[in-house]
């Protein structure tokens, strides 16, 4: 482990870089006066701004009952969104067992610590999500929300390294997978900045896409691109049994946990709703759903933790987020974000 000093210094070193990376784009925040931007709509934001093209998998959502509209109004029926949370959560798990028995070579455990997988998990999205969505996409049938979600069913692959060498394995065993019709996937995204942070080779991700277009007979689709927050993770959409569909995420342990937070920046900018225990959180950070200037600067900073989680392995194996640089406000360190989401989950727990 490494000693209190050493630590400090590390974390300096660190906070350094964030400095330095946020001098490449011209993103002060104390620049642009706040009130000059208090007419902003979400329309009114530059498409550099942009999130991701479509919605991702989101691992800390609620547990509620789906049977209300946002805003009142009904979806679909009780019983038929139970079935279909139901219905879901057993495919998702028999999914997210066969792809644990396919990986299970690369999955690290107490005698193989240093194999490339940490962990496989999954979940079902959550209602209040699911709830939003359908509502904002005019989904009301079973049949509607399985076609019209993605990311109804979600896995992420969380490795222990963002290194090329140590996923490719990985890439090559899926491959095989979906060579063999293990696994229907349709669509292969590589979100990252620039190629030097990309988790696998350009050569890789067209073998994977060459084995689905033999497969399937729409293919596989495969696209690039790079966002302003710096996001950095592999993406694979999936057809499931009973009209289901799925997105895993690859991704490291350090850029996951950046995304974890990140999530809730993401949520505001682009005006959606946070679940309930997590309003603190959306009130303090509303600013961004309207304020341009606000947003290049949270860009800047989100892209440099990004860069940092994607490249850098501390030897303690913990990552801690750098103290935010002065062109962001305090109330978006992601570690004041950290604290907040903490005291969120705990007034939860306790009925507050």
């Amino acid at each position: 482990m490494l000693c209190k000093s050493s630590a400090k210094k590390c974390r300096q070193i660190m906070t350094l870089q964030i400095l330095n990376i946020g001098k490449q784009y011209n993103t002060s925040y104390q620049t642009c006066p706040k009130q000059a931007y208090s007419n902003l709509s979400s329309t009114n934001i530059n498409s550099n701004l942009r999130p991701l093209s479509k919605d991702t998998v989101c691992f800390t959502g609620g547990a509620k009952v789906l049977t209300e509209g946002m805003n009142g109004g009904m979806i679909v029926p009780k019983e038929a969104v139970n079935q279909l949370i139901k219905e879901a959560k057993e495919v998702a798990l028999d999914f997210e067992n066969d792809l644990k028995h396919y990986l299970v070579p690369f999955i690290a455990d107490e005698e193989h610590p240093n194999r490339p997988i940490k962990d496989i998990v999954c979940r079902v999205k959550s209602d209040f999500s699911m709830r939003e969505k359908a509502k904002t996409r005019k989904l009301r049938k079973n049949t509607e929300i399985k076609a019209g979600i993605d990311d109804l069913i979600g896995l992420r692959i969380i490795t222990n390294s963002g290194k090329k060498e140590d996923i490719e394995p990985v890439l090559k065993r899926l491959t095989k997978g979906v060579s063999e019709g293990k696994f229907k996937i349709f669509e292969i995204e590589n979100y990252c900045p620039d190629s030097s942070l990309s988790f696998a080779t350009d050569g890789t991700l067209k073998k994977l896409q060459a084995a689905g277009n033999r497969i399937l007979s729409n293919g596989t689709t495969r696209r690039g691109e790079s966002l302003p927050s710096g996001y950095t993770a592999l993406h694979f959409s999936a057809y499931l049994p009973k009209g289901y569909k799925a997105e895993i995420q690859l991704m490291n342990a350090e850029v996951e946990k950046v995304k974890e937070i990140e999530d809730f920046l993401y949520k505001i900018k682009t005006n959606k709703t946070l679940p309930k225990k997590y309003k603190p959180i959306e009130k303090a950070l509303s600013e961004l759903r309207i304020n341009e200037a606000l947003q290049r600067s949270v860009n800047s900073y989100t892209r440099s933790l990004y860069k940092l989680a994607k490249e850098v392995k501390l030897k303690t194996g913990k990552f801690a987020f750098p103290p935010a640089p002065d062109y962001v406000p305090p109330e978006f360190d992601f570690n004041n974000i950290v604290k907040m989401k903490k005291r969120c989950d705990a007034a939860a727990k306790n009925g507050k």
